[in-house]
């Protein structure tokens, strides 16, 4: 298990960050990821700033979801034992981000 945070948590991140997280569990396991908190620049097609969560350990498949704005997701589970987040904010408003948790 674990804890993802955006850039300079709880502080707000900065304009054009892009980072990554590769979370691998014990093979016949599932990544359970919780958001504890969330706040990234609202937009209706999160266009602006994101997190994008996938089901495997790359941003190469479509991803499971792409979340933004204000409200905390639902914890999201993969299919298998890999997950890959990625956060992406543009040259506009910015926001304290999210934190998050993860178990197997």
């Amino acid at each position: 298990n674990g804890i993802i945070t955006s850039p300079n948590y709880p502080k707000p991140y900065l304009n054009l960050e892009r980072c990554f997280w590769s979370i691998a569990v014990e093979p016949g396991k599932v990544v359970r990821l919780t958001f504890h908190e969330f706040q990234v620049e609202a937009h209706p097609a999160c266009d602006h700033d994101w997190v994008l969560i996938f089901d495997n350990s790359t941003s190469r498949a479509a991803p499971l979801e792409k979340k933004c704005g204000y409200s905390i997701p639902y914890p999201i589970t993969s299919k298998g034992n890999q997950m890959f987040v990625e956060f992406e904010s543009d040259t506009n408003e910015t926001y304290i981000g999210f934190r998050a948790s993860w178990a197997a």
